[in-house]
């Protein structure tokens, strides 16, 4: 008791999404590059805060149920 799940799978599935970038990041100077990682993390991040509304109204609908 007292235990909480984790999701350490989370941090693999970021990464996956992103290794297309490796291409167009390849060649960019250090500061170019993290600029453009720290743009695309934070669009994927902007996403899944837009996408938990919908996750937590499907999960209090199906408590309803119960």
């Amino acid at each position: 008791m007292g235990v909480g799940c984790t999701d350490g799978e989370g941090v693999e599935r970021n990464w996956s999404m992103q290794n297309a970038l490796s291409g167009s990041t390849k060649k960019m100077g250090p500061g170019s590059r993290r600029d453009t990682l720290d743009d695309h993390f934070g669009d994927y991040n902007w996403r899944k805060t837009i996408s938990i509304v919908n996750h937590i109204r499907n999960k209090a609908l199906e408590a309803a149920k119960l």
